[in-house]
């Protein structure tokens, strides 16, 4: 390989890599002041020191309480719609339903008349 070409992707290397250090620079700010969302955590959440996994099941009590009570209310619904739909669907006629209901004496038909 040729050595000039070899000196200029050296150079090109150290340029790359001088211009990543100038980039990645970190500026303090120091009198930034932050907000202060206390207000807005779960008060299981507001101790630093305990670990996330501590306070994981109060954390994900109420959303899942709602998720697993609004399906479970979408569920029935959905049921009850299924099973009205079926029990209309299968009910008797109107009019099979008024000759049902016509009473005939048996001792008014002769023997033999049916």
């Amino acid at each position: 390989m040729n050595p000039e070409i070899m000196q200029l992707k050296t150079s090109q290397k150290l340029l790359n890599f001088a211009t990543t250090q100038i980039a990645t620079q970190r500026a303090a700010h120091t009198d930034v002041k932050f907000p202060n969302f206390d207000s807005y955590r779960h008060d299981s959440t507001k101790d630093p020191s305990q670990p996330a996994r501590a306070t994981e099941d109060d954390r994900r009590a109420i959303p899942s309480a709602a998720l697993y009570g609004v399906g479970g209310m979408l569920t029935l619904y959905a049921g009850k719609e299924v099973v009205q739909t079926l029990v209309t669907y299968k009910a008797m006629a109107a009019d099979q339903r008024a000759l049902a209901a016509i009473e005939i004496k048996l001792a008014d038909v002769p023997e033999g008349q049916c």
